[in-house]
């Protein structure tokens, strides 16, 4: 909501739906049959955006020329989607190394808790791209 503001956003709408790419589909095909003059959707996970793109697609509609669409997991499918879904990256490929390092640390230091934050990044794909002018 604060990258929403920050970018003079006139409107953020709050959908809600479960984790999975059907409650994607119905939530964004409810709300395109009310409004189509919709910027972009960033959805809670991946599969919620894999929804929203087959949604999008069967109002009419194209990824990312009317509506651009990022997901959050990067999730294997992501990068097959057609179009290629943008989305979170949250957990680093070698999270499992950094887990057993940190249990390492904690037995050693007498099971002294400990604080990793793992930074997520963008993961910038076809759902996402500018627009041409």
């Amino acid at each position: 909501m604060k990258a929403i503001s920050e970018c003079d956003a006139t409107h953020a709408i709050k959908l809600y739906s479960d984790f999975s790419v059907s409650g994607g589909y119905q939530a964004i095909g409810d709300l395109l049959k009310v409004r189509r003059d919709i910027d972009g959707v960033v959805c809670s996970d991946d599969a919620i955006a894999l929804g929203a793109l087959r949604a999008i697609a069967d109002a009419g509609l194209q990824v990312p020329e009317d509506i651009r669409v990022i997901g959050y997991d990067n999730i294997e499918m992501s990068r097959y989607s057609v179009p290629r879904l943008s989305t979170v990256n949250q957990l680093p490929e070698n999270i499992g190394d950094m887990v057993l390092d940190m249990f390492e640390q904690s037995v050693k230091a007498g099971s002294k808790p400990q604080k990793n934050v793992i930074e997520p990044h963008l993961v910038i794909r076809d759902t996402s791209q500018a627009r041409s002018a």
